[in-house]
């Protein structure tokens, strides 16, 4: 346990560095860009005035102390752009993604589960041909052109969901604020589900036919055992063990995969926030969300780690 913990230790400084360095390496200048934005003349006395107040004119060595001493104390930091702490910035947009793809998160794995164990049990059947080259298709298709699809056939052609945001302009119209809501989180939704659900549906399915008809399988049918139960007790909770490496990982990565769909929707969460602070170049703003997803992936390995120990007995004894 010790050495667990202090190897995640070791991997959060290092991409601690990483976090710091690599928004700097980005092409063009903060400033530039801010001055684009806003129509401000940069003279150099004012762009001099701006590096002093951003603390850019400091050595790269003191930036950095700088960063970890304002970490310490819970302080992402303040955006060159918005003009206001990160935190505060950070927090709306993010409960919009953690609604967005806490659903697909759930609706992906369950439906993915369910349908994966069928397409093992019934991989005789003539319509499962069909529905694995469908989800193969699926899974090789990028999220943007799902995205955009849907967008142009649900949206311009036949006019049943909004084209971009997530709120009604006016609410009344949509009847109540949830309806507004799931209408405009509906296209975005049925994006990233279909882009995550062939995947689990295929890795449940391949871990399946190779427990199909274990040993432990046969005895439970001889012990007169109901089909539903050997299904899910004995079958689908083996063959779910590789599974728990793709959920870990999904579970970390849900800001990066938030990125395309939201800038194609325009959805207002931290997926488009990451877009429009690359393209302001603004350090803090960037450094904030990448920490924050840094974070999801290293509590989505844990979760990984313990989901193993938990359908594995015999990982349990081990220390």
């Amino acid at each position: 346990m010790i050495s667990r913990v202090l190897g995640y230790l070791f991997v959060l400084l290092f991409v601690l560095g990483l976090n710091f360095t690599l928004p700097r390496l980005l092409p063009g200048d903060p400033l530039t860009a801010l001055a684009g934005e806003q129509e401000l003349i940069l003279t150099p006395e004012f762009r001099q005035e701006l590096r002093q107040r951003y603390r850019l004119d400091q050595p790269l060595p003191w930036q950095v102390l700088h960063y970890l001493a304002t970490l310490m104390r819970g302080d992402l930091g303040y955006s060159f752009y918005y003009h206001a702490p990160v935190l505060q910035i950070i927090g709306p947009a993010l409960l919009w993604t953690l609604l967005l793809c806490g659903v697909s998160f759930l609706l992906s794995t369950g439906l993915g589960i369910m349908l994966g164990v069928e397409l093992a049990r019934r991989r005789d059947r003539p319509w499962t041909k069909t529905v694995l080259g469908v989800c193969l298709v699926l899974e090789s298709l990028p999220g943007f052109l799902v995205g955009m699809g849907l967008l142009m056939v649900f949206s311009l052609k036949l006019g049943l969901f909004p084209f971009f945001g997530a709120l009604e302009v006016t609410p009344a119209k949509s009847g109540s604020f949830g309806a507004g809501v799931l209408r405009h989180m509906a296209l975005p939704l049925l994006t990233l589900v279909l882009g995550e659900l062939p995947g689990m549906a295929l890795l449940t399915r391949a871990g399946m036919l190779k427990i199909l008809n274990a040993p432990f399988v046969l005895a439970a049918r001889a012990r007169g055992l109901g089909e539903i139960r050997i299904k899910y007790r004995y079958q689908a909770r083996n063959a779910l063990l590789p599974l728990f490496t793709r959920l870990g990982l999904r579970f970390g990565t849900l800001l990066a995969g938030a990125v395309p769909v939201e800038v194609v929707f325009a959805y207002p969460g931290a997926g488009q926030l990451l877009f429009q602070a690359l393209l302001k170049r603004d350090y803090p703003l960037i450094q904030g969300l990448l920490l924050v997803s840094i974070l999801a992936v290293l509590a989505g390995n844990a979760l990984a780690e313990w989901g193993y120990r938990w359908a594995d007995p015999r990982l349990r004894e081990q220390p």
